[in-house]
């Protein structure tokens, strides 16, 4: 499916070593999305300056404008939207019928009422699962503006207008948030082609990265220690403006760097990483009726730690049980398949 970058470059050697790149780096990202959601009150300045750009950036690393306009709409609402409402309607389906034994609220009213939240206003019990629409939007946005020649220089200005009009203007199922995003796709997407350029006139491009990504990361460190501020992409929010922005892209590619540097030297880590990163849209839904009912939250009453310990401990609870989640589903998967 993919073809080689950066041969010989020491940067990215074949297809099989990037794709663990980036299923690691979206390991990560996934993890720190856990953390955000869970603990909000240790690090939530730092997992939000990257996270969910991790996933933009690669969808734009892998985009082809190549498909016809209504197979590349239909492929992305079947992997984006279908998931969205099918957990969505399940969710607000369980919740309701929750809220309806505990309370006076009718059933239907009980349900409708999680719908509401859920699909029209993007609220409680949203959860991460409002990333799957953003992603969407941003996916057509990019897709209508890399067609046409030149277009693309439009996305700046209009990454800029959806933010300001976010203040003022609300749209449902997350499309200003997905305009919002559109530009890191459109990040990924010029990167990649970039690097293509790079690598065929310059022998030693994957180093060019490699120093790219450790000044990339000190830069954002520094943005963040001196000009305080959280980048809030479920909000639109961006305090510093510009430099929140392409800061968190500087997060982004410190986090590919990392990832391409577990890949040889820690085996089993980057494996099991691989194994995290390649299933991100089961796990996504995983997250959701965790996060929807605090199953993994009630649990840390139980545990005697207190504060980032307790987090800690909780986060690696966690990972593994989602682990183990998926694990049991594709296994499930295999012997219905076989």
């Amino acid at each position: 499916m993919l073809q080689s970058i950066g041969k010989g470059s020491g940067y990215m050697t074949d297809t099989k070593t990037r794709e663990k790149m980036f299923d690691i780096a979206k390991a990560l990202a996934f993890i720190a999305v856990v953390w955000g959601h869970m603990f909000p009150l240790h690090g939530m300045w730092f997992v939000y300056g990257f996270h969910l750009q991790v996933f933009f950036f690669i969808s734009g690393w892998f985009f082809s404008v190549k498909k016809k306009p209504v197979d590349f709409l239909v492929g992305k609402a079947v992997r984006l939207i279908l998931p969205y409402v099918v957990i969505g309607a399940l969710v607000c389906v369980l919740l309701g019928i929750k809220n309806y034994l505990f309370s006076d609220i009718p059933l239907k009213g009980a349900v409708l009422e999680q719908a509401d939240l859920y699909f029209w206003q993007g609220t409680t019990p949203i959860g991460p699962m409002w990333f799957l629409p953003a992603l969407f939007f941003s996916l057509v946005v990019f897709y209508i503006l890399a067609k046409p020649k030149y277009t693309i220089l439009l996305l700046p200005f209009i990454v800029y207008g959806a933010c300001v009009l976010s203040k003022t203007l609300w749209l449902p199922f997350f499309i200003i948030n997905g305009v919002v995003a559109s530009g890191y796709v459109g990040i990924g997407y010029l990167s990649r082609k970039g690097y293509e350029k790079l690598k065929g006139s310059h022998p030693k491009a994957g180093y060019i990265f490699d120093v790219g990504f450790v000044v990339a990361m000190v830069i954002w460190v520094i943005f963040q220690w001196t000009m305080p501020g959280m980048i809030h992409l479920f909000k639109n929010e961006f305090p510093r403006g510009i430099v929140d922005y392409l800061g968190a892209m500087a997060a982004v590619y410190a986090v590919l760097y990392i990832s391409k540097k577990i890949l040889s030297p820690i085996r089993y880590v980057s494996d099991y990483l691989c194994f995290f990163g390649k299933n991100t849209m089961l796990l996504i839904c995983i997250h959701e009726f965790d996060a929807a009912f605090g199953i993994m939250v009630r649990c840390a009453r139980f545990l005697p730690f207190e504060g980032i310990p307790l987090n800690l401990v909780l986060l690696i609870i966690m990972v593994a049980t989602y682990s183990l989640i998926v694990y049991i589903i594709r296994c499930l998967q295999r012997l219905l398949v076989n």
